[in-house]
Protein backbone atom coordinates (compact mmCIF):
# COMPACT_ATOMS: atom_id res chain seq x y z
CA UNK A 1 0.00 0.00 0.00
CA UNK A 2 1.59 2.81 -0.99
CA UNK A 3 0.40 6.24 1.51
CA UNK A 4 2.43 9.28 0.87
CA UNK A 5 6.36 9.82 -0.01
CA UNK A 6 7.65 13.25 0.85
CA UNK A 7 10.48 14.55 3.70
CA UNK A 8 9.78 15.01 7.14
CA UNK A 9 6.36 17.10 7.93
CA UNK A 10 4.44 18.65 5.30
CA UNK A 11 3.82 22.46 6.05
CA UNK A 12 1.28 23.69 3.74
CA UNK A 13 1.01 27.69 2.85
CA UNK A 14 -1.29 29.34 2.73
CA UNK A 15 -1.67 33.31 0.90
CA UNK A 16 -3.81 35.68 2.00
CA UNK A 17 -4.80 36.97 -1.22
CA UNK A 18 -8.64 38.04 -2.45
CA UNK A 19 -9.05 36.61 -5.60
CA UNK A 20 -10.69 38.93 -8.66
CA UNK A 21 -13.94 36.71 -9.57
CA UNK A 22 -12.41 36.27 -12.79
CA UNK A 23 -9.46 34.70 -11.48
CA UNK A 24 -11.64 32.29 -9.52
CA UNK A 25 -13.81 31.49 -12.68
CA UNK A 26 -10.49 30.42 -14.42
CA UNK A 27 -9.20 28.58 -11.82
CA UNK A 28 -12.24 26.28 -11.81
CA UNK A 29 -11.88 26.16 -15.44
CA UNK A 30 -8.23 24.97 -15.09
CA UNK A 31 -9.26 22.55 -12.11
CA UNK A 32 -11.67 20.86 -14.34
CA UNK A 33 -9.14 20.58 -17.07
CA UNK A 34 -6.45 19.41 -15.17
CA UNK A 35 -7.86 16.78 -12.59
CA UNK A 36 -10.52 14.26 -14.90
CA UNK A 37 -11.31 12.40 -12.23
CA UNK A 38 -13.06 13.23 -8.61
CA UNK A 39 -14.49 12.29 -5.60
CA UNK A 40 -17.98 13.60 -4.36
CA UNK A 41 -17.77 16.67 -2.27
CA UNK A 42 -20.27 14.93 0.03
CA UNK A 43 -19.02 11.43 1.54
CA UNK A 44 -20.56 8.61 0.51
CA UNK A 45 -23.44 7.41 3.66
CA UNK A 46 -21.08 5.47 5.97
CA UNK A 47 -21.98 3.24 8.86
CA UNK A 48 -20.97 4.34 11.87
CA UNK A 49 -18.68 2.03 13.49
CA UNK A 50 -16.64 2.38 17.22
CA UNK A 51 -13.90 0.50 19.05
CA UNK A 52 -14.77 -3.24 20.20
CA UNK A 53 -14.82 -4.22 24.02
CA UNK A 54 -11.65 -4.55 25.34
CA UNK A 55 -10.67 -8.36 24.07
CA UNK A 56 -10.16 -11.03 26.74
CA UNK A 57 -8.26 -13.50 24.89
CA UNK A 58 -5.14 -13.51 23.19
CA UNK A 59 -1.60 -12.14 24.32
CA UNK A 60 -2.27 -8.23 24.78
CA UNK A 61 -5.35 -9.31 27.10
CA UNK A 62 -2.78 -11.35 29.33
CA UNK A 63 -0.61 -8.77 29.38
CA UNK A 64 -3.55 -6.37 30.80
CA UNK A 65 -4.73 -8.92 33.46
CA UNK A 66 -1.24 -9.26 34.60
CA UNK A 67 -1.02 -5.77 34.39
CA UNK A 68 -3.97 -5.13 36.46
CA UNK A 69 -3.09 -7.86 39.02
CA UNK A 70 -0.15 -6.43 39.73
CA UNK A 71 -1.09 -2.60 39.87
CA UNK A 72 -4.99 -2.86 40.72
CA UNK A 73 -7.68 -3.19 38.78
CA UNK A 74 -8.64 -0.66 36.33
CA UNK A 75 -5.10 0.46 36.29
CA UNK A 76 -3.01 1.53 33.47
CA UNK A 77 0.80 1.34 33.14
CA UNK A 78 2.95 3.02 30.41
CA UNK A 79 6.72 2.77 29.04
CA UNK A 80 8.69 5.70 27.09
CA UNK A 81 9.72 4.62 23.73
CA UNK A 82 13.01 6.31 23.20
CA UNK A 83 15.25 4.44 20.59
CA UNK A 84 13.94 3.99 17.02
CA UNK A 85 14.17 0.49 16.26
CA UNK A 86 12.63 -0.33 18.84
CA UNK A 87 9.41 1.74 18.08
CA UNK A 88 9.05 -0.12 15.18
CA UNK A 89 9.28 -3.46 16.97
CA UNK A 90 6.47 -2.40 19.35
CA UNK A 91 4.16 -1.52 16.34
CA UNK A 92 4.95 -4.88 14.67
CA UNK A 93 4.20 -6.58 18.16
CA UNK A 94 0.85 -5.08 18.57
CA UNK A 95 0.38 -5.80 14.83
CA UNK A 96 1.60 -9.60 15.37
CA UNK A 97 -0.37 -10.63 18.58
CA UNK A 98 -3.71 -8.46 18.04
CA UNK A 99 -6.25 -11.15 18.70
CA UNK A 100 -9.60 -8.96 17.73
CA UNK A 101 -8.98 -5.55 16.96
CA UNK A 102 -6.62 -2.83 15.42
CA UNK A 103 -7.27 0.87 14.57
CA UNK A 104 -4.16 3.09 13.46
CA UNK A 105 -4.14 6.76 12.76
CA UNK A 106 -1.37 8.52 11.16
CA UNK A 107 -0.54 11.91 9.51
CA UNK A 108 1.64 10.41 6.89
CA UNK A 109 2.37 6.86 5.37
CA UNK A 110 5.47 6.57 3.44
CA UNK A 111 6.13 4.04 0.70
CA UNK A 112 9.82 2.81 2.23
CA UNK A 113 10.97 0.15 3.62
CA UNK A 114 9.48 1.15 7.30
CA UNK A 115 5.69 1.46 5.65
CA UNK A 116 5.31 -1.35 3.59
CA UNK A 117 6.73 -3.56 6.49
CA UNK A 118 3.71 -2.12 8.72
CA UNK A 119 1.34 -2.45 6.29
CA UNK A 120 2.28 -5.87 5.11
CA UNK A 121 2.02 -7.15 9.03
CA UNK A 122 -1.39 -5.41 9.52
CA UNK A 123 -2.54 -6.84 6.25
CA UNK A 124 -1.69 -10.48 7.91
CA UNK A 125 -3.67 -9.42 11.10
CA UNK A 126 -6.42 -9.07 8.51
CA UNK A 127 -6.24 -12.21 6.81
CA UNK A 128 -6.34 -14.06 10.46
CA UNK A 129 -9.52 -12.56 11.29
CA UNK A 130 -8.00 -9.10 13.19
CA UNK A 131 -10.48 -6.59 12.01
CA UNK A 132 -8.33 -3.73 11.06
CA UNK A 133 -9.39 -0.03 10.46
CA UNK A 134 -7.24 2.35 9.25
CA UNK A 135 -7.31 6.50 9.00
CA UNK A 136 -4.79 8.67 7.68
CA UNK A 137 -4.74 12.31 6.59
CA UNK A 138 -4.70 12.90 2.65
CA UNK A 139 -1.87 15.73 2.93
CA UNK A 140 0.12 14.47 0.06
CA UNK A 141 -1.11 11.01 -1.28
CA UNK A 142 -0.32 10.63 -4.66
CA UNK A 143 -2.19 8.47 -7.12
CA UNK A 144 -3.34 5.38 -4.27
CA UNK A 145 -6.39 5.11 -4.77
CA UNK A 146 -6.63 1.84 -6.87
CA UNK A 147 -4.63 0.45 -3.28
CA UNK A 148 -6.95 2.34 -0.91
CA UNK A 149 -9.98 1.08 -2.33
CA UNK A 150 -8.79 -2.46 -3.45
CA UNK A 151 -7.44 -2.99 0.45
CA UNK A 152 -11.26 -1.72 1.53
CA UNK A 153 -12.73 -4.28 -0.30
CA UNK A 154 -11.15 -6.89 2.31
CA UNK A 155 -13.60 -8.40 4.53
CA UNK A 156 -11.62 -7.33 7.56
CA UNK A 157 -10.19 -4.22 6.45
CA UNK A 158 -11.56 -0.55 6.45
CA UNK A 159 -9.70 2.40 5.57
CA UNK A 160 -10.29 6.15 5.58
CA UNK A 161 -8.79 9.24 4.09
CA UNK A 162 -9.03 12.38 6.24
CA UNK A 163 -9.96 15.53 4.46
CA UNK A 164 -9.30 14.33 0.94
CA UNK A 165 -8.48 15.98 -2.43
CA UNK A 166 -11.58 15.87 -4.26
CA UNK A 167 -9.42 16.15 -7.74
CA UNK A 168 -7.47 12.48 -7.84
CA UNK A 169 -5.37 12.32 -10.98
CA UNK A 170 -2.82 15.02 -11.56
CA UNK A 171 -0.70 16.89 -8.42
CA UNK A 172 -0.85 20.02 -11.25
CA UNK A 173 -4.83 19.84 -10.32
CA UNK A 174 -4.64 19.38 -6.45
CA UNK A 175 -2.20 22.94 -6.59
CA UNK A 176 -5.39 24.31 -8.55
CA UNK A 177 -8.06 22.85 -6.04
CA UNK A 178 -5.54 23.99 -2.57
CA UNK A 179 -6.02 27.59 -4.06
CA UNK A 180 -9.61 27.11 -4.43
CA UNK A 181 -10.54 25.49 -1.27
CA UNK A 182 -7.44 27.13 1.12
CA UNK A 183 -9.43 27.10 4.37
CA UNK A 184 -10.36 22.84 4.22
CA UNK A 185 -6.91 21.56 2.83
CA UNK A 186 -5.43 23.59 4.99
CA UNK A 187 -6.61 22.16 7.92
CA UNK A 188 -4.78 18.41 8.21
CA UNK A 189 -5.33 15.51 10.81
CA UNK A 190 -2.05 15.50 12.64
CA UNK A 191 -3.05 12.95 15.56
CA UNK A 192 -0.96 9.64 15.61
CA UNK A 193 -2.31 6.59 17.50
CA UNK A 194 -2.19 3.05 17.74
CA UNK A 195 -4.66 0.36 19.39
CA UNK A 196 -4.72 -3.37 19.35
CA UNK A 197 -7.35 -4.97 21.50
CA UNK A 198 -8.33 -1.94 23.01
CA UNK A 199 -5.80 -3.37 25.65
CA UNK A 200 -2.42 -1.35 24.72
CA UNK A 201 -2.05 1.83 22.63
CA UNK A 202 1.15 3.55 21.39
CA UNK A 203 0.78 7.50 21.34
CA UNK A 204 3.55 9.83 20.16
CA UNK A 205 5.60 11.82 17.40
CA UNK A 206 5.85 9.29 15.10
CA UNK A 207 4.53 8.54 11.57
CA UNK A 208 4.89 5.49 9.48
CA UNK A 209 8.45 5.71 7.77
CA UNK A 210 12.00 5.25 7.41
CA UNK A 211 12.89 8.30 9.11
CA UNK A 212 10.85 7.73 12.22
CA UNK A 213 12.45 4.63 12.91
CA UNK A 214 16.37 4.75 12.27
CA UNK A 215 16.46 3.16 8.65
CA UNK A 216 16.61 6.50 6.09
CA UNK A 217 20.41 7.33 4.43
CA UNK A 218 20.24 11.05 4.59
CA UNK A 219 18.74 12.07 8.22
CA UNK A 220 16.73 10.24 10.90
CA UNK A 221 14.49 11.63 13.71
CA UNK A 222 14.82 11.81 17.73
CA UNK A 223 11.63 11.03 19.00
CA UNK A 224 9.43 9.78 21.32
CA UNK A 225 6.42 7.48 21.68
CA UNK A 226 4.64 5.88 25.04
CA UNK A 227 3.16 2.14 25.49
CA UNK A 228 0.27 2.69 27.35
CA UNK A 229 -1.40 -0.64 28.91
CA UNK A 230 -5.06 -1.33 30.52
CA UNK A 231 -8.22 1.15 31.07
CA UNK A 232 -6.48 3.80 29.23
CA UNK A 233 -6.20 2.20 25.53
CA UNK A 234 -10.39 2.65 25.70
CA UNK A 235 -9.97 6.64 26.09
CA UNK A 236 -7.47 6.24 23.46
CA UNK A 237 -10.10 4.32 21.43
CA UNK A 238 -12.88 6.78 22.10
CA UNK A 239 -10.26 9.63 20.27
CA UNK A 240 -10.39 7.05 16.97
CA UNK A 241 -13.61 6.88 16.65
CA UNK A 242 -14.80 10.57 17.17
CA UNK A 243 -12.47 11.15 14.04
CA UNK A 244 -12.91 7.58 12.15
CA UNK A 245 -17.11 8.74 12.24
CA UNK A 246 -16.05 12.80 10.98
CA UNK A 247 -17.48 13.73 7.82
CA UNK A 248 -14.55 14.81 6.95
CA UNK A 249 -13.12 10.59 7.24
CA UNK A 250 -13.85 9.47 3.71
CA UNK A 251 -14.44 5.79 3.20
CA UNK A 252 -11.95 3.89 0.85
CA UNK A 253 -14.76 2.70 -1.60
CA UNK A 254 -15.07 6.40 -2.70
CA UNK A 255 -11.55 5.77 -4.53
CA UNK A 256 -12.38 3.37 -6.13
CA UNK A 257 -11.49 2.91 -9.99
CA UNK A 258 -13.22 1.17 -12.84
CA UNK A 259 -9.90 -1.45 -11.48
CA UNK A 260 -10.91 -2.13 -8.37
CA UNK A 261 -12.24 -5.27 -7.85
CA UNK A 262 -12.00 -8.45 -5.37
CA UNK A 263 -9.91 -10.52 -7.20
CA UNK A 264 -7.02 -8.25 -7.09
CA UNK A 265 -6.68 -8.69 -3.25
CA UNK A 266 -4.80 -11.59 -3.41
CA UNK A 267 -2.26 -10.12 -5.14
CA UNK A 268 -1.91 -7.44 -2.71
CA UNK A 269 0.47 -9.60 -0.50
CA UNK A 270 2.34 -10.41 -3.39
CA UNK A 271 2.82 -6.73 -3.61
CA UNK A 272 4.33 -5.94 -0.48
CA UNK A 273 6.33 -9.13 -0.85
CA UNK A 274 7.64 -7.45 -4.22
CA UNK A 275 8.43 -4.31 -2.43
CA UNK A 276 9.78 -5.48 0.60
CA UNK A 277 12.37 -7.68 -1.39
CA UNK A 278 14.55 -4.79 -2.25
CA UNK A 279 14.59 -4.15 1.34
CA UNK A 280 15.25 -7.35 2.74
CA UNK A 281 19.21 -6.74 3.85
CA UNK A 282 18.05 -2.96 5.92
CA UNK A 283 15.14 -4.85 7.62
CA UNK A 284 17.36 -8.05 8.70
CA UNK A 285 17.41 -6.78 12.24
CA UNK A 286 14.10 -6.48 12.53
CA UNK A 287 12.72 -9.06 10.60
CA UNK A 288 10.05 -9.54 7.66
CA UNK A 289 7.95 -12.16 8.99
CA UNK A 290 5.80 -11.93 12.01
CA UNK A 291 7.47 -12.88 15.73
CA UNK A 292 6.19 -14.22 18.70
CA UNK A 293 7.14 -11.35 20.98
CA UNK A 294 8.25 -12.93 24.24
CA UNK A 295 10.90 -11.04 25.24
CA UNK A 296 9.40 -7.89 24.78
CA UNK A 297 5.58 -9.03 27.18
CA UNK A 298 8.56 -10.04 29.62
CA UNK A 299 9.60 -6.74 29.23
CA UNK A 300 6.59 -4.74 29.23
CA UNK A 301 5.29 -6.49 32.44
CA UNK A 302 8.73 -6.10 34.65
CA UNK A 303 9.48 -2.25 33.31
CA UNK A 304 6.32 -0.45 32.73
CA UNK A 305 5.24 2.19 35.73
CA UNK A 306 1.70 2.30 36.77
CA UNK A 307 0.19 5.93 36.78
CA UNK A 308 -2.98 8.42 35.92
CA UNK A 309 -3.42 9.61 32.26
CA UNK A 310 -6.12 11.65 30.37
CA UNK A 311 -6.10 11.65 26.61
CA UNK A 312 -6.47 15.24 25.11
CA UNK A 313 -6.85 15.88 21.27
CA UNK A 314 -8.52 18.78 18.95
CA UNK A 315 -12.13 18.55 18.18
CA UNK A 316 -12.89 17.15 14.66
CA UNK A 317 -13.70 19.74 12.19
CA UNK A 318 -17.13 18.27 10.98
CA UNK A 319 -18.14 16.25 14.06
CA UNK A 320 -18.04 19.04 16.33
CA UNK A 321 -20.70 21.37 16.44
CA UNK A 322 -19.94 25.50 17.82
CA UNK A 323 -16.32 26.58 18.38
CA UNK A 324 -14.11 24.10 18.14
CA UNK A 325 -12.40 23.50 21.24
CA UNK A 326 -8.13 23.04 21.11
CA UNK A 327 -6.18 20.76 22.79
CA UNK A 328 -3.91 23.35 24.17
CA UNK A 329 -7.33 24.95 26.35
CA UNK A 330 -8.60 21.31 27.58
CA UNK A 331 -5.09 20.58 28.63
CA UNK A 332 -5.03 24.21 31.10
CA UNK A 333 -8.19 22.81 32.18
CA UNK A 334 -6.03 20.29 34.23
CA UNK A 335 -4.38 22.96 35.92
CA UNK A 336 -1.09 20.85 36.35
CA UNK A 337 0.91 23.47 39.22
CA UNK A 338 4.63 23.67 38.19
CA UNK A 339 6.66 23.91 41.59
CA UNK A 340 10.43 23.48 40.16
CA UNK A 341 11.02 22.74 36.75
CA UNK A 342 9.49 22.56 33.10
CA UNK A 343 11.32 20.63 30.57
CA UNK A 344 10.06 20.64 27.29
CA UNK A 345 11.52 18.94 23.56
CA UNK A 346 9.98 20.20 20.44
CA UNK A 347 11.23 19.78 17.18
CA UNK A 348 9.17 22.68 15.87
CA UNK A 349 8.77 25.97 18.18
CA UNK A 350 7.76 29.63 17.30
CA UNK A 351 6.18 30.77 20.13
CA UNK A 352 4.24 33.60 20.84
CA UNK A 353 3.95 37.18 23.33
CA UNK A 354 1.41 34.79 25.15
CA UNK A 355 3.79 31.86 25.72
CA UNK A 356 6.96 34.27 26.70
CA UNK A 357 4.89 35.63 29.02
CA UNK A 358 4.07 32.50 30.76
CA UNK A 359 7.66 31.57 30.64
CA UNK A 360 8.61 34.87 31.98
CA UNK A 361 5.66 34.23 34.66
CA UNK A 362 7.28 30.41 35.59
CA UNK A 363 10.58 32.15 36.02
CA UNK A 364 9.73 34.91 38.02
CA UNK A 365 8.02 31.97 40.45
CA UNK A 366 11.39 30.08 40.64
CA UNK A 367 10.73 27.71 38.26
CA UNK A 368 13.30 26.42 36.41
CA UNK A 369 12.64 26.02 32.20
CA UNK A 370 14.70 24.16 29.89
CA UNK A 371 13.78 24.17 25.92
CA UNK A 372 15.33 21.52 23.40
CA UNK A 373 14.33 22.49 19.94
CA UNK A 374 16.08 21.74 16.40
CA UNK A 375 19.01 24.22 15.19
CA UNK A 376 19.01 25.02 11.61
CA UNK A 377 21.29 22.75 10.80
CA UNK A 378 19.39 19.70 12.50
CA UNK A 379 15.91 20.93 11.15
CA UNK A 380 14.20 18.52 8.22
CA UNK A 381 12.13 22.09 7.57
CA UNK A 382 14.39 24.83 7.07
CA UNK A 383 11.48 27.29 6.73
CA UNK A 384 10.32 26.71 10.30
CA UNK A 385 13.40 28.61 11.48
CA UNK A 386 12.45 31.41 9.86
CA UNK A 387 9.89 32.00 12.02
CA UNK A 388 11.53 30.47 15.38
CA UNK A 389 14.90 32.37 14.86
CA UNK A 390 13.02 35.88 16.02
CA UNK A 391 12.22 34.64 19.62
CA UNK A 392 15.15 33.56 20.42
CA UNK A 393 16.29 36.15 22.10
CA UNK A 394 12.86 36.52 24.06
CA UNK A 395 13.00 33.69 25.17
CA UNK A 396 15.99 33.57 27.04
CA UNK A 397 15.45 37.02 28.14
CA UNK A 398 12.16 35.91 29.52
CA UNK A 399 14.45 33.34 31.66
CA UNK A 400 14.51 30.15 30.13
CA UNK A 401 17.61 28.00 29.32
CA UNK A 402 17.62 27.69 25.27
CA UNK A 403 19.14 24.70 23.75
CA UNK A 404 19.21 23.72 20.22
CA UNK A 405 19.98 19.56 18.80
CA UNK A 406 23.18 19.63 17.27
CA UNK A 407 22.82 17.37 13.85
CA UNK A 408 26.13 15.62 14.44
CA UNK A 409 25.07 14.44 17.85
CA UNK A 410 26.69 12.30 19.71
CA UNK A 411 23.88 10.42 20.72
CA UNK A 412 22.38 10.34 17.38
CA UNK A 413 22.97 6.35 17.16
CA UNK A 414 20.06 5.80 19.48
CA UNK A 415 18.10 6.92 16.60
CA UNK A 416 19.41 5.37 13.51
CA UNK A 417 20.82 1.99 12.27
CA UNK A 418 24.70 2.09 12.65
CA UNK A 419 24.78 0.77 9.11
CA UNK A 420 23.67 3.68 7.27
CA UNK A 421 25.81 6.69 8.18
CA UNK A 422 23.49 9.21 7.55
CA UNK A 423 23.88 12.81 7.03
CA UNK A 424 21.94 14.28 9.89
CA UNK A 425 19.84 13.59 12.99
CA UNK A 426 16.60 16.14 13.46
CA UNK A 427 14.39 16.53 16.37
CA UNK A 428 10.73 15.52 16.00
CA UNK A 429 9.93 14.77 19.32
CA UNK A 430 7.03 16.96 20.94
CA UNK A 431 7.22 16.05 25.02
CA UNK A 432 6.94 18.13 28.07
CA UNK A 433 8.21 16.97 31.51
CA UNK A 434 6.58 19.03 35.08
CA UNK A 435 8.59 18.47 38.12
CA UNK A 436 9.44 15.22 37.13
CA UNK A 437 6.55 13.88 37.53
CA UNK A 438 3.45 15.34 35.08
CA UNK A 439 4.60 13.97 31.35
CA UNK A 440 2.78 15.00 28.02
CA UNK A 441 3.38 13.05 25.01
CA UNK A 442 2.13 13.24 21.49
CA UNK A 443 2.18 15.04 18.29
CA UNK A 444 1.62 18.85 19.26
CA UNK A 445 4.45 20.87 18.26
CA UNK A 446 4.39 24.18 19.87
CA UNK A 447 3.73 26.63 16.78
CA UNK A 448 0.81 28.14 14.71
CA UNK A 449 -0.14 25.30 12.63
CA UNK A 450 -0.28 23.00 15.36
CA UNK A 451 -1.54 24.75 17.87
CA UNK A 452 -4.27 26.96 15.56
CA UNK A 453 -4.33 24.68 12.18
CA UNK A 454 -4.06 21.14 12.33
CA UNK A 455 -5.68 18.55 14.79
CA UNK A 456 -3.42 17.36 17.32
CA UNK A 457 -3.29 14.49 20.06
CA UNK A 458 -1.59 13.95 22.81
CA UNK A 459 -1.58 11.93 26.29
CA UNK A 460 -0.62 13.47 30.11
CA UNK A 461 0.01 11.24 32.15
CA UNK A 462 0.90 11.67 36.18
CA UNK A 463 3.74 8.91 37.39
CA UNK A 464 6.99 9.69 38.93
CA UNK A 465 8.83 6.86 37.40
CA UNK A 466 8.13 7.93 33.82
CA UNK A 467 8.41 11.67 34.57
CA UNK A 468 12.01 11.20 36.08
CA UNK A 469 12.41 8.98 32.95
CA UNK A 470 11.39 11.87 30.64
CA UNK A 471 13.44 13.93 32.31
CA UNK A 472 16.85 12.13 32.19
CA UNK A 473 16.34 11.61 28.29
CA UNK A 474 15.75 15.12 27.54
CA UNK A 475 18.44 16.36 29.60
CA UNK A 476 20.75 13.72 27.91
CA UNK A 477 19.83 15.48 24.55
CA UNK A 478 20.81 18.72 25.94
CA UNK A 479 24.06 17.84 26.58
CA UNK A 480 26.80 19.75 25.11
CA UNK A 481 27.69 16.22 23.23
CA UNK A 482 24.24 16.52 21.66
CA UNK A 483 23.08 20.17 21.51
CA UNK A 484 23.92 23.66 21.31
CA UNK A 485 23.05 26.15 23.89
CA UNK A 486 22.04 29.56 22.87
CA UNK A 487 23.32 32.04 25.24
CA UNK A 488 23.35 36.37 24.62
CA UNK A 489 26.44 38.01 25.72
CA UNK A 490 27.70 40.97 27.77
CA UNK A 491 27.46 42.90 24.60
CA UNK A 492 23.90 41.68 23.81
CA UNK A 493 25.08 39.07 21.07
CA UNK A 494 23.07 35.54 20.86
CA UNK A 495 26.14 32.83 20.66
CA UNK A 496 25.87 29.43 20.57
CA UNK A 497 28.16 26.99 22.80
CA UNK A 498 28.70 23.76 22.86
CA UNK A 499 31.59 20.30 23.25
CA UNK A 500 32.49 21.34 19.81
CA UNK A 501 33.38 25.33 21.02
CA UNK A 502 31.51 28.49 20.70
CA UNK A 503 30.13 29.90 17.58
CA UNK A 504 28.22 33.61 17.22
CA UNK A 505 26.41 32.36 13.94
CA UNK A 506 23.19 30.09 13.72
CA UNK A 507 25.18 26.17 12.94
CA UNK A 508 24.45 25.10 9.64
CA UNK A 509 25.26 22.09 7.99
CA UNK A 510 26.51 23.97 5.00
CA UNK A 511 26.37 27.45 3.62
CA UNK A 512 22.76 26.79 1.16
CA UNK A 513 20.77 26.53 4.65
CA UNK A 514 21.88 30.14 5.40
CA UNK A 515 20.66 31.40 1.60
CA UNK A 516 17.09 29.58 2.34
CA UNK A 517 17.15 30.45 5.61
CA UNK A 518 17.56 34.23 4.24
CA UNK A 519 14.75 33.71 1.88
CA UNK A 520 12.22 31.91 3.95
CA UNK A 521 12.84 35.21 6.42
CA UNK A 522 11.41 37.64 3.67
CA UNK A 523 8.08 35.15 3.26
CA UNK A 524 4.98 36.73 4.70
CA UNK A 525 3.57 33.48 6.02
CA UNK A 526 4.89 33.26 9.86
CA UNK A 527 1.26 32.57 11.20
CA UNK A 528 1.27 29.51 8.91
CA UNK A 529 4.21 27.77 9.95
Amino acid sequence: MRIVNCNGEAYVLRKAIRWPVVFSMLLMLLLNACATRHISKEPLPKTKSYAMAASRDGQLAILADNISAKFGRDSSAFLLIDHNDEALRWRLMLADLAAQSIDVQYFLWYDDAVGNLFAKRIYQAAERGVRIRILVDDILMLDDDEDIATLSLHPNIDISIFNPWLGRDTTVGRGFEFLNSMDRLNKRMHNKLMVADNQVAIVGGRNIGDEYFGFNRRYNFRDMDVIAIGSIAVDVSRAFDLYWNDDWAYRGEAFATKKTTADRLPGMIKKFDKKLAKYQELLAPIGIEPQTWAKHLMLLENEASPGRAWVFYDDPPASVKGPQVRLVQKIDDLNVETQKEILIANAYFIPDEKMVEKIRFWTAAGVRVRILTNSLASNDVAIVNSGYKLWRRPVIEAGAELYELRHDAKDRILSEDPRLKPEFLSLHSKVIAVDRKTSLVGSLNLDPRALKIHTEMGIVIEDPVLGERLAQIIERDMGPDNAWRVKIDDKGKLYWESSAGVVYRQPVKSFWQRIEDAFFSLLPIKDQL
